[in-house]
């Protein structure tokens, strides 16, 4: 079975058309979404609007669930009081464009889903199975706390994002795959990214699809729509050190 695993999309409309373009190509027969539909781009309700029209499998992001709140918080980690101002100025204009239809959705979406896959139990998950919503299942995390949740997963196959760094780890045969992100990757490459995963009874083959898309043109609309100007900039460098 062949598995199309996205996440993080931030309201990246043409990031996201561009990913879908690509699933299309690779006859997939699941596609899975890790959450954080909206925040920090120009296009939040086009975004929501395209992905519940679509079969994919949708659970709920921090992001999500802040929207879907009207909270004045993300749920975000910040490095610096400059971070978290500009990400208070993005939770403030996510809130004021997202139809209130749309938050409603983002409000009932599910934190976790669990499948069975030829025999393999998966989980989806959008920051850790220890907290769905906040915790942050980096790579370079103590390993041993890795093992432990892996451990205690109930899960064969992990599926997640919320940190926008793509990896593949197998620990204690459980394999924990960050499918990266679609709209607002940190790995220092600007392409939209998602995970293509193949399971089969043997074994299971990971993929980290990288999907150009028109960067310059999101980044014009983030700062002609009012967001911070460094956000555009986080856009082309693929990164939040700007």
């Amino acid at each position: 079975m062949l598995i199309a695993a996205l996440a993080d999309i931030h309201a990246n409309l043409h990031a996201l058309q561009s990913v879908y373009q690509d699933i299309e190509k690779m006859q997939v027969d699941l596609i899975v979404c890790a959450g954080d539909l909206v925040g920090y781009g120009p296009n939040p309700n086009e975004v929501v609007e395209f992905l519940r029209g679509s079969d994919a499998v949708i659970v709920k992001g921090n992001y999500d669930d802040g929207i879907a709140r009207t909270a004045d918080d993300c749920g975000c980690r910040f490095s610096d009081d400059r971070q978290k101002a500009l990400g208070y100025a993005s939770v403030c204009w996510t809130n004021a464009k997202v139809k209130p239809e749309n938050k409603e959705y983002l409000g009932h979406l599910p934190l976790t889903w669990r499948g069975t896959v030829d025999g393999k139990r998966i989980l989806v998950v959008h920051g850790s199975p220890v907290d769905p919503l906040v915790d942050y299942m980096d790579i370079d995390r103590d390993v041993v706390e890795l093992r432990e949740i892996a451990c205690n997963s109930d899960a064969d196959i992990i599926i997640f994002g919320h940190t926008h760094i793509p990896y593949h780890l197998t620990l204690e045969g459980v394999h924990l795959i960050n499918v990266g992100s679609v709209g607002r990757p940190k790995d220092h490459d600007p392409r939209a990214c998602y995970a293509l995963i193949e399971v089969t009874l043997e074994d299971i083959k990971v993929e980290f699809r990288r999907v150009s898309y028109d960067v310059e043109k999101v980044a014009r609309q983030v700062v002609d729509c009012g967001l911070p100007p460094e956000f555009a900039e986080i856009l082309k460098k693929g990164t939040t050190a700007v």
